[in-house]
């Protein structure tokens, strides 16, 4: 073999040699950035599962905190007598005037035609400023089983000796209310509300109906499992303001 064929063959092996080292090296590059990925997917997941833990920890602290706040001012904040035998008045007064239904607007009116500008809760005389409708519309939705408000405050779920009597149910409104699983309210839930507004009626059994309940007279009625699904993922705090989970955690 001639040494100018000996040069090619040498020539063409290194060629070769080279294409296979750099392959080679290809590949393992490709190997170590799949490891390297793969373990910064795992660090992502566990910081993931760190800040969820996290969150899971503040939001059950900040709720014992709000648990135990409510519970401490329950006399000052819940409805009492008082406010229930005025209310419950204008209820029956109202029911009788519309024994269809009524709409907020009939019994508001009718409550301030019977007790004047007084805060439905405190029964304090209130100036021009305090939105009494409001008021009395609140006052209304604790006492009803058909509003998600007479279930929840400040984000949580409210201890048996927190649910107010049972004075006024809405049927429509319990319908959408059970469509939407109880939770807390989005725009969806919003439109369907204003466009299911529905009559309020005065519920003579009361709390009792609880016992002999009638779908088809009040509408569905949340059962406990339900309530502690919608209680799950909600803002605790009072609305506006700055003492709200997320912003202390941001």
């Amino acid at each position: 073999m001639s040494s100018k064929i000996a040069d090619q063959i040498a020539r063409k092996q290194a060629r070769i040699a080279a294409k296979l080292q750099k392959q080679a090296e290809k590949l393992a590059a490709k190997q170590q950035n799949a490891i390297l990925r793969a373990a910064r997917k795992q660090e992502k997941i566990k910081e993931k599962e760190v800040i969820k833990a996290v969150v899971a920890r503040e939001r059950q602290k900040m709720k014992a905190t709000f648990e135990k706040k409510i519970k401490k001012t329950y006399h000052k904040h819940e409805v009492q007598s008082e406010s229930l035998k005025n209310i419950i008045q204008v209820a029956r007064r109202t029911q009788e005037m519309y024994p269809e239904g009524f709409t907020t607007k009939q019994i508001t009116q009718k409550y301030i035609e019977l007790h004047g500008r007084k805060n439905p809760y405190t029964l304090e005389d209130v100036d021009d400023k305090y939105d009494l409708h409001a008021g009395i519309r609140g006052l209304m939705y604790e006492t009803s089983p058909s509003s998600e408000q007479h279930w929840f405050r400040y984000g949580i779920q409210k201890v048996r000796e927190q649910v107010a009597p049972w004075i006024f149910a809405n049927k429509k409104l319990a319908i959408v209310n059970n469509q939407f699983g109880w939770k807390v309210s989005t725009p969806e839930m919003s439109v369907a509300r204003r466009q299911n507004k529905g009559l309020w009626t005065y519920m003579i059994d009361g709390s009792h109906a609880f016992y002999d309940w009638s779908e088809e007279k009040y509408g569905p009625l949340p059962t406990e499992e339900v309530l502690t699904e919608a209680a799950k993922n909600r803002r605790i705090g009072v609305r506006g303001s700055k003492k709200i989970l997320e912003q202390q955690l941001n």
